[in-house]
């Protein structure tokens, strides 16, 4: 049994893969120095097999290699992190004041998913119309996690 964690470029997303197969993704949105985990799904025949806490290790690790922060915002998301003290140096929660921005964003990246399945990913891929995230000038074009 092989498992692979993969970063899908221009979609903000890792995928899970176990045996060549997806079995589980994780989804992230830059915002300046953070990275917003708003959900977390792994396959109902794959649950309690670590795919959920592999996801959320790499999202984590790729976070702090690049001096990020980690918004857990999924309830498994929040849990993982308060069951790993090892990342707690780079966990935190909302501030004052940013719900309504995170409800907007996370209303943004649902559309944009919508969007990425109807077109296509290519189609939205290389439209430098469409942001990728959003940076602390605005809007901005690519970047990882």
């Amino acid at each position: 049994m092989t498992l692979e964690i993969k970063a899908e470029e221009g979609r903000e997303r890792y995928t899970a893969y176990l045996d060549g197969r997806p079995v589980g993704s994780a989804q992230w949105i830059l915002v300046r120095d953070t990275v917003l985990v708003p959900y977390v799904r792994v396959a109902p025949e794959d649950h309690d097999k670590g795919i959920g806490s592999l996801l959320m290790r790499r999202i984590f690790d790729d976070a702090r290699a690049n001096d990020r922060t980690v918004l857990a915002l999924c309830p498994f998301a929040r849990r993982w992190t308060q069951l790993h003290p090892a990342y707690r140096d780079i966990a935190r929660q909302p501030r004052w004041g940013e719900r309504t921005a995170i409800r907007a964003l996370l209303q943004a990246a649902r559309t944009r998913r919508q969007l990425d399945g109807f077109l296509g990913s290519s189609t939205l891929r290389n439209d430098s119309n469409l942001p990728s995230r959003v940076s602390a000038a605005g809007v901005s074009r690519g970047g990882s996690a």
